[in-house]
């Protein structure tokens, strides 16, 4: 194992070591901070089209679940039991039907 990480580290550019032995000092109380601080600069530097890419797909993702609430809030699920005999059917020459 430690031979392993010998090459791991030899094969890493000097920056990154820089960048592991920063936060290697630094104290846990400041590493929250640290990692809110990398997550921004990563925000800023990332290209506008895959920023705007996750933030469309974190919006849709919150619309699917508001969706989903309001269904189980309106009553319309399905039964697990019936969910789960038709999962025990696939592959079964007689597969049941989506109870969807």
């Amino acid at each position: 194992m430690a031979i392993k990480q010998a090459l791991i580290m030899a094969s890493t550019p000097d920056y990154l070591k820089q960048l592991h032995q920063e936060i290697d000092q630094t104290p846990e109380e400041y590493r929250r901070l640290l990692l809110r601080i990398v997550h921004s600069f990563r925000e800023g530097v990332m290209p506008s089209t895959q920023s705007d890419m996750l933030k469309k797909r974190k919006a849709e993702m919150l619309t699917e679940t508001h969706e989903a609430l309001a269904e189980v809030e309106a009553g319309d699920l399905i039964a697990g039991d019936k969910v789960l005999d038709w999962l025990d059917s696939w592959g079964d020459e007689n597969e049941k039907p989506s109870p969807v």
